[in-house]
């Protein structure tokens, strides 16, 4: 194992990116899981698919098959060259590799504040009506989270940021 490993987790909207951003200023190793490790596949078996099975709803099943390779996080978590690693993204196989992290955090938001960041975000997921939906009903029932700390991002990102360093092990 690693030295230490954190997991950042939480819905469309929380923070996650700009946690993780905020966390690289400080000069600390983090991994982008949405941009470098996400892709469409299966949850239990890992292996890559190319889309939804004719009549599903597209956008339910893509956040469904949204998963990081396993092995690729197991590899990155056995790296001692770093004295913490931060994992941010979501993962909808998060149970594949959730006991290699000293703690998971998931971040949280208030509806109203979630609306706002979702109608700055065009190019994002949620900013669509269907999306929308969607991503309100994942907020709402938790759907697809682990468990962990929750953190409140309601306010700036650097209060956000000292909340998680202050609670490292």
């Amino acid at each position: 194992m690693g030295i230490r490993n954190y997991l950042i987790e939480g819905s469309s909207g929380t923070g996650k990116t700009s946690v993780a951003s905020e966390l690289e200023r400080r000069g600390c190793h983090v991994v982008h899981g949405d941009r470098v490790l996400a892709y469409v596949g299966d949850p239990e078996t890992g292996q890559a698919l190319a889309g939804p099975p004719e009549g599903a709803d597209r956008i339910a099943w893509g956040y469904a098959h949204w998963i990081w390779p396993a092995e690729k996080v197991r590899a990155i978590a056995a790296d001692t060259t770093h004295p913490v690693t931060f994992f941010c993204g979501g993962s909808r196989n998060f149970h594949k590799f959730l006991h290699l992290f000293d703690k998971v955090f998931v971040l949280d938001i208030d509806v109203e504040t979630l609306n706002r960041r979702l109608d700055g975000r065009p190019d994002e997921p949620g900013f669509e009506r269907a999306e929308r939906a969607l991503v309100l009903r994942y907020h709402n029932t938790r759907e697809y989270l682990p468990v962990g700390i929750t953190i409140d991002t309601a306010g700036s990102i650097t209060s956000v940021v000292d909340d998680i360093l202050a609670q490292l092990t």
